[in-house]
């Protein structure tokens, strides 16, 4: 029950940040959201930390275990890896008017890069069953994203979403190679403040430090810091630690449909048909490739 309830938690969690996007509107640059986004939401961790450190003994040493310098260095490199280069690509991306459905699409090649590179250097679990899935999975953020329009000029704004996929892929599997000595709540408080050290050094030298602060914004910052950022990084990190790195990137091919399903209810968006297909072919991936590990393991 319980890896169900951390992947539901992850998929609405995770596909919430384009909704905070399109909540700050025109308040903010995109490097000076990220920068104050990150800055917010490390200061609170930070607070976090703090309090923790009054807590009894039993529940300190588990809530914050002494790190060793190589945690440290992981904690940092993950920082680097799924915030500030996955969530910088995506949003340079978006600024340059790169469609959002290319990038979905190029990053939903995630849990097949994953699943190989898992098989090829740790002998996981890899049969027909979950090949089939994976591509079902590819088929499924495809029909969700709907028409792609590939005639952007950018070169270089087309190479961003790989850029995305291969931090987030990378992130995925330096979890999957380390032993977890942070607890999650470390694990977010050294990465976030890694991020917001590269984001608002960034925005500093672009001069786009600078915000418009209405109520719009200040709503989004709340969006963005507690629910996209906190609780979508945090269900992020729980399910490497619990499914695995190819278990959760699997849950990305839910993302893009349930995103959509967020901008209509906040927005009023409509969802079409291909997106409602998209849903319910993600999910049947994903169940698909599920029950390939199970018997694959099962076999073994």
């Amino acid at each position: 029950m319980k890896p169900i309830l951390i992947s539901i938690a992850f998929i609405i969690c995770w596909s919430s940040g384009f909704v905070g996007s399109l909540l700050v509107g025109e308040n903010a640059s995109p490097i000076g959201l990220l920068a104050w986004r990150y800055i917010a939401t490390a200061v609170l961790l930070a607070g976090v930390i703090l309090f923790l450190r009054s807590a009894q003994r039993p529940a300190k040493a588990r809530l914050l275990p002494d790190l060793t310098r190589s945690a440290w260095k992981h904690q940092i490199l993950m920082g680097v890896l799924s915030h500030a280069i996955f969530l910088g690509a995506v949003f340079w991306a978006s600024d340059l008017a790169i469609d959002p459905g290319i990038t979905s699409l190029v990053c939903a090649l995630q849990p097949i890069l994953v699943a190989a590179v898992g098989a090829r250097l740790w002998d996981d679990p890899f049969n027909f069953r979950m090949a089939a899935g994976l591509v079902l999975g590819l088929v499924a953020v495809g029909l969700a994203a709907g028409s792609i329009d590939f005639s952007s000029t950018s070169v270089f704004g087309l190479l961003l979403p790989f850029v995305a996929l291969l931090g987030l892929s990378a992130s995925a599997l330096l979890e999957r190679a380390s032993d977890a000595q942070a607890s999650i709540v470390q694990a977010l408080a050294i990465q976030t403040a890694t991020a917001a050290v590269i984001f608002t050094g960034v925005a500093l030298a672009m001069g786009d430090m600078g915000v418009h602060v209405n109520a719009d914004f200040v709503w989004a910052m709340v969006w963005l810091v507690f629910l996209s950022g906190i609780g979508g990084y945090a269900a992020y990190t729980a399910c490497l630690r619990t499914m695995g790195s190819t278990m959760t990137s699997l849950l990305l091919f839910v993302t893009p449909p349930v995103t959509s399903f967020w901008t209509w209810l906040m927005f009023h968006q409509p969802v079409n048909a291909g997106q409602i297909a998209g849903m319910v072919l993600g999910i049947v991936a994903v169940a698909l490739t599920v029950n390939g590990e199970r018997r694959e393991r099962s076999n073994t």
